[in-house]
């Protein structure tokens, strides 16, 4: 699996996990091995936000951001693995506490609702739906946008974290400036 993340680059994944397609999907074994490579010269992309589209949405008109991209089939393992903007002003960890936790300017700005203590893996799945897993398989907690197809996530580096499908947003932290 390939994956582009704006920031990173090309995130190369090996392992046996599996496309999820249902909110309550599981993963079945093993543990991806991520390597990076570049993507991106400038590590820039540019995007629009249209406002009003979502929670927090705020107008970005065609500004150059190096928000962190995170397509279907993102994996956010094993515990303490974190996901960072590409100002590094954003990062939503996986912490030891099993808690799903964004960060913005080092301070904890959301938390997955009821989530703490059973957290294991989140994933962004080909439905849509970003999805926080227990260690069972059953899920905690859910962005709840899935039937959207090619939905990605992204961490911002306004500190919003944000679920787009063509570069509408679907859902958000409203953790942006």
């Amino acid at each position: 699996m390939t994956m582009q993340n704006a920031a990173a680059g090309t995130i190369r994944c090996a392992g046996a996990v599996r496309a999820m397609t249902a909110p309550a999907a599981r993963i079945l074994s093993g543990t991806p091995r991520l390597t990076f490579s570049p993507a991106y010269p400038d590590n820039t992309t540019t995007a629009r936000l249209e406002a009003g589209n979502a929670p927090g949405a705020k107008e970005r008109n065609l500004t150059k951001m190096a928000d962190s991209i995170w397509p279907a089939g993102s994996v956010l393992q094993p515990l303490n693995v974190a996901w960072t903007s590409g100002n590094g002003r954003a990062v939503l960890r996986l912490q030891e506490d099993r808690n799903l936790v964004l960060y913005k300017d080092n301070q904890a700005a959301y938390a997955a609702p009821d989530a703490w203590s059973r957290g294991n893996t989140a994933i962004m799945q080909d439905d849509g739906n970003f999805v926080l897993y227990d260690e069972n398989g059953d899920p905690v907690w859910a962005s709840n946008t899935g039937g959207n197809p090619g939905a990605y996530l992204a961490v911002q580096d306004d500190g919003n974290m944000v679920v787009y499908q063509d570069g509408s947003p679907l859902w958000a932290t409203n953790t942006g400036d």
